[in-house]
């Protein structure tokens, strides 16, 4: 129970799957319950899905086999969690900003983490990069390369907080999920 296998799906179910979130969400959105409006939304639901119906059929996964499956009652928390460190961060580079001194001290952090598969160090990067002062450089196998505006803009990682938050959408135990950490000042240390 509260687990997706969106992936393990057939074609046919994902597009089901698909056609129904993008139908809600039309319609949430759009707020018109009349009929020319949902026609318009019918219509851009139908044009979606065709024009993705081969990226529809792919099958990411198939080098993934673990037993980690997303956990959507841990993904309920996760959000929120990361609007409220989203705004933490907004206001602590906001006052950076608006510092005289801009108080910066820019690096690199590399760091390796033990996630379950791809699909949770993709969500572990987008969340670096949407929190502000934190930018995923790039991810290889279980190393992340990150810049950071200040040495606080990196706490959420170097604590691992993020990283354990990450783990727990897929992991029934997520301790320890960072395993190392190195913060880059210098090109030399690259």
């Amino acid at each position: 129970m509260g687990k997706i296998l969106f992936f393990k799906k057939s074609v046919s179910d994902r597009k089901i799957y698909l056609i129904i979130l993008l139908a809600a969400f039309w319609v949430i959105l759009s707020g018109m319950y009349d009929l020319f409006h949902l026609s318009l939304g019918a219509a851009s639901v139908i044009l979606v899905v065709l024009l993705n119906r081969r990226v529809i059929s792919l099958n990411f996964y198939s080098q993934e086999r673990s037993n980690a499956s997303f956990r959507i009652h841990r993904f309920l928390v996760y959000i929120p969690w990361l609007i409220w460190e989203m705004v933490l961060s907004s206001i602590q580079v906001a006052v950076i900003i608006l510092s005289p001194k801009m108080p910066i001290n820019p690096s690199i952090i590399r760091f390796k983490v033990r996630l379950p598969n791809m699909t949770s160090k993709v969500i572990l990067g987008n969340s670096i990069s949407l929190t502000p002062g934190t930018l995923t450089i790039d991810i290889e196998g279980d190393e992340f390369l990150v810049h950071a505006l200040t040495d606080e803009a990196f706490s959420l990682i170097s604590s691992g907080r993020l990283p354990d938050y990450v783990g727990a959408l897929f992991l029934s135990e997520s301790k320890d999920t960072l395993q190392s950490f190195k913060i880059i000042r210098t090109a030399d240390e690259l």
